[in-house]
C-alpha cells in the first residue's frame, strides 16, 4: 500500500477532477474568476462512459487451422456459451441491484485506465438438481492490492461495508472501527488455494478452493500503463 501511494493519490485526484470537485467557485470570488475551469472534462468522461456502456459486444473466435479437430460448429458453440455465461452473471448482478458488467467496466475505463474482474463459477443445488452460478465482480483498481504474477498471484480487494451490514453478515467480526460515514473496511483475499475475508482482527470467512489459479484478472485498457 505504501509503495503505491503516489499512484493511488493520482487516481483519486483524477476522480476529484471528474467529479467537478476542482470547479467549485471559492467565496469570495477571485478577481480572475472569468478564467476559472469548466466541467468539460467531466462531460467528456460521461460521454465516453455512455458510449462504452451502450456498445454492442461481439465475440468471434477465428477459424484458422483447417486440419484441426476443432470444427466451426464447436467454435460457434463456444461463442454462444460465452454470451450465455455473461447473461447469467448479469442476472446475478441484477438480483443484487448492481449494474451489469459492461456498465461497470465502462465507468472504470476512462476513469482508471485499468479494469479488475473477479470471475468465479460454481454449482449450487436447486430442487435437487445442479445449477451453474456465474459470479462476476468488477473491482476498482484504486482499492486492489496485488503481488506476484502468473500462477503466484496474490490479490486483496478492500470493500467498504456499512457497520449494520457487517453485524448482520459477519456477527463474529471484532476489532474494527467504522469511519465517519459508518463504513468498515472488508478485506477479500485470493490466491491459488485460498479465498479469505477479514474484518478488523478476525478472519470471518475462509474457503480452500484449491483451483490452482487465481480467478482475478487485472488488465490495462488500450495503451494505458501503470505508472508510479
Amino acid at each position: 500500500k505504501i509503495r503505491t501511494k503516489v499512484l493511488r493519490d493520482r487516481m483519486e485526484d483524477h476522480a476529484e477532477f471528474l467529479r467537478d470537485d476542482w470547479f467549485k467557485m471559492p467565496d469570495p470570488y477571485p478577481e480572475n474568476y472569468q478564467s476559472f475551469p469548466t466541467a468539460k472534462p467531466r462531460g467528456f468522461k460521461d460521454k465516453l462512459t455512455s458510449e462504452l456502456a451502450a456498445g454492442v459486444i461481439k465475440r468471434s473466435i477465428p477459424y484458422i487451422d483447417k486440419e484441426s479437430r476443432v470444427t466451426k460448429a464447436d467454435i460457434s458453440l463456444t461463442e454462444r456459451a460465452s454470451y450465455g455465461l455473461t447473461a447469467l452473471a448479469n442476472d446475478k448482478l441484477r438480483s443484487e441491484q448492481l449494474p451489469n458488467i459492461q456498465s461497470q467496466v465502462a465507468d472504470d475505463i476512462p476513469l482508471r485506465g485499468w479494469v479488475v474482474k473477479r470471475v468465479w463459477l460454481y454449482e449450487e443445488k436447486e430442487h435437487g438438481a445442479p445449477k451453474l452460478i456465474v459470479d462476476v465482480a468488477v473491482w476498482d483498481i484504486l482499492n486492489v492490492y496485488w503481488a506476484g504474477g502468473g500462477n503466484n498471484l496474490k490479490v486483496c480487494n478492500v470493500e467498504y461495508v456499512y457497520e449494520d451490514d457487517v453485524k448482520a453478515q459477519y456477527p463474529k467480526a471484532t476489532g474494527y472501527s467504522p469511519d465517519q460515514a459508518g463504513r468498515v473496511p472488508t478485506y477479500k483475499w485470493w490466491d491459488k488455494e485460498w479465498n479469505l475475508v477479514a474484518i478488523g482482527d478476525t478472519t470471518v470467512y475462509q474457503q480452500h478452493h484449491n483451483r490452482g489459479y487465481v480467478p482475478v484478472y487485472i488488465m490495462p485498457v488500450g495503451s494505458s500503463r501503470l505508472r508510479q
